[in-house]
């Protein structure tokens, strides 16, 4: 983790204003629509994937900004999560993990649990080289991703947790990982899903 990024003063990561990590008006701009997302599994989205929230995520995930976690998790207030569930992060490449020094959707997961007074798990890693994904058409995505996870067993039903969901091919990666493991995947969460066009 970025330890400069902890102890310089912030910049709004919306609009550069030196303060918090976000100010009211990007704020404003984030107002949170939970949503059900169908992407092979049902779950829930706060927000959808727009400047601000492309902005805000980058800069948590690529500039360790991690004072937005609890941004982001009130974003998520609003999603009912079962009782009892075990709440786990899709993992990152271990490219990305020493270049980072944390898994995002991990640190979400943990937070969120934290919040919510539920569980959370380090259950998923992935086993082999995968290509970034930006970029790549839904095919090539199912075909980057297919049988590259791998998970342990973990107490009592999961929701997957990432930052964004796209096509859903990581999430249905992740859910045939953890099913193969043993474990019963019952939903997912993510602060923003990326609206498809139609016939994508």
């Amino acid at each position: 983790m970025n330890l400069l990024a902890t102890l310089l003063p912030s910049n709004c990561v919306g609009c550069r204003r030196l303060g918090n990590p976000m100010c009211d008006s990007c704020l404003n701009a984030l107002r949170p629509s939970p949503r059900v997302v169908q992407r092979g599994i049902l779950g829930w989205s706060a927000v959808d994937y727009g400047t601000v929230a492309t902005n805000a995520i980058n800069a948590y995930k690529e500039r360790g900004r991690t004072a937005l976690l609890g941004t982001f998790c009130e974003l998520l207030d609003d999603v009912d999560l079962p009782p009892n569930i075990n709440l786990v992060g899709l993992p990152s490449s271990q490219i990305a993990t020493r270049k980072r020094g944390f898994v995002p959707a991990e640190l979400l997961a943990d937070r969120l649990g934290r919040r919510r007074g539920t569980r959370s798990s380090h259950a998923l890693i992935f086993a082999k080289k995968i290509a970034d994904q930006s970029g790549l058409t839904r095919v090539e995505r199912e075909a980057n991703l297919s049988g590259s996870m791998l998970a342990k067993p973990v107490a009592g039903p999961v929701w997957l947790v990432d930052d964004v969901i796209t096509t859903g091919a990581s999430m249905r990666e992740a859910v045939r990982a953890m099913e193969f493991a043993g474990n019963q995947v019952t939903g997912f969460v993510t602060i923003a899903e990326t609206i498809l066009k139609v016939g994508s």
